[in-house]
């Protein structure tokens, strides 16, 4: 409960993303949304501009 709660939900919804988003430069952000965490949905990876 309260915010270690709330620090583990947030880690498990990006666990997939703390992995991939180092092997991909081109990603400038992370996007995660209610649905990620309410419905499993992936996370939205936005790319940075160049």
């Amino acid at each position: 409960t309260g915010a270690r709660g709330l620090r583990s939900i947030v880690e498990s919804a990006l666990l997939d993303a703390m992995f991939e988003v180092p092997a991909r430069p081109e990603v400038g952000k992370v996007i995660l949304t209610a649905e990620v965490i309410d419905k499993g949905e992936k996370v939205q990876f936005v790319n940075c501009p160049r």
